[in-house]
């Protein structure tokens, strides 16, 4: 190789440095720019609420964990109000107590026992009742009215469907089962159910 050549090669090899060097400088200054940028816009929006470092502390503070774990004992006993309500608010003069046997998978021996006095007790389900009678009992929504560590309230919207008589007479109704549950060894029982139109 000639002199010449060599210092060509080198004039190109710094000349090449040099652009990668520039170009090095301009994608980082952007990002650093980029960056500036959205910060300024979190802080004004920020700055827009009530208070900068009220905020930012409440949503550090905030534990997503606990609100998951808030969601899935709300979910746990709406499901259990639920399912009750459906099995508690089924019946008829032909399977006599078996939704209430069902129903008491999600029953306290109290709740039990309230049960078991409603079996003996209606007329409808005496032996000596001579027509069919039947309700079936469709749950359409709940509401969690209190919720404590070991005890919760809640009204459970239910549409019943009464069927009687020969001819299969049908009337519909709509009413609320108040529920009382209690926590045993981390599930959830129902303690009281009352009926109310």
């Amino acid at each position: 190789m000639t002199k010449k050549q060599i210092r060509t090669l080198i004039i190109t090899f710094i000349v090449i440095l040099f652009i990668v060097f520039i170009v090095f400088l301009l994608t980082n200054n952007g990002d650093e720019t980029n960056n500036e940028i959205i910060k300024k816009d979190i802080s004004k929006d920020v700055n827009n609420s009530n208070n900068n470092t009220e905020l930012e502390s409440e949503i550090i503070k905030e534990p997503v964990i606990e609100k998951k774990k808030e969601d899935t004992t709300s979910l746990k006993i709406k499901s259990v109000a639920k399912n009750f309500a459906e099995r508690y608010g089924t019946w008829s003069t032909h399977n006599k107590d078996e939704n209430f046997k069902s129903a008491k998978v999600y029953a306290t021996s109290r709740m039990e026992n309230i049960i078991e006095d409603f079996v003996v007790n209606n007329e409808k389900l005496s032996d000596d009742y001579e027509d069919y009678y039947g309700v079936t009992a469709k749950a359409l929504s709940v509401k969690i009215l209190s919720l404590e560590d070991t005890s919760a309230s809640l009204s459970v919207s239910v549409q019943q469907l009464e069927t009687s008589g020969e001819n299969l007479d049908k009337d519909t109704s709509y009413k609320k089962l108040n529920l009382e549950l209690i926590k045993y060894n981390d599930d959830w029982f129902v303690n009281d159910a009352e009926w109310s139109d």
